[in-house]
């Protein structure tokens, strides 16, 4: 993904995880929760650069996120609660 550029310098950023991924990780074969945090990431990183946005640290399920405005975080976080 591109660097995100303000013009302001001022960025929003966003975390998230996946709620109950222990759980899931107890519940799932190894290669289900595998393919289960593939998914997700590719459908977050999807809505991240719809949003204006671009992922700038990943760990096991959770993702660090900039944007230039909260309007577009925020916008950002709709859309991944509908999907």
């Amino acid at each position: 993904m591109k660097p995100l550029r303000s013009r302001s310098g001022t960025v929003t950023t966003v975390f998230t995880d996946v709620r109950d991924s222990r759980h899931l990780l107890r519940e799932l074969r190894p290669e289900e929760f595998d393919t289960l945090l593939t998914d997700y990431r590719r459908l977050l990183r999807n809505v991240l650069e719809e949003a204006g946005g671009y992922e700038f640290e990943a760990a096991y399920d959770s993702v660090m996120a900039a944007f230039p405005t909260a309007k577009r975080a925020a916008l950002a976080a709709a859309q991944r609660g509908r999907r």
